[in-house]
């Protein structure tokens, strides 16, 4: 019964640790598909496209937890990388079939 419990306290560790990067994940592929759409008056639309980004740091929290976010943040650049690689790949073929 130990055992047991010990394997499920480990799963739901392992889920809790990686629910921040996968909602990033979700969140960034939301937008992409979004901007999928998009005209190229919405893309030159600065209310949809500011100059200034925001980002938020944590300034005190366990190593752990920073740890956890180092990684889902390398996680999600390294799913950007994808995202504009594919974008691109796929914006190179549209222009190529258009010629």
């Amino acid at each position: 019964m130990n055992f047991l419990i010990a394997v499920i306290v480990q799963s739901y560790n392992k889920v809790i640790a990686n629910k921040e990067a996968f909602d990033y994940q979700q969140r960034a592929s939301m937008i992409n598909e979004r901007e999928c759409y998009f005209t190229k008056e919405h893309l030159s639309n600065s209310r949809y496209f500011p100059k200034i980004i925001i980002v938020k740091k944590i300034k005190e929290g366990p190593d752990s937890q920073n740890f956890n976010l180092r990684s889902a943040f390398s996680k999600l650049k390294i799913y950007f990388k994808d995202v504009i690689y594919k974008l691109a790949e796929t914006t190179n073929l549209s222009n190529n079939e258009t010629m």
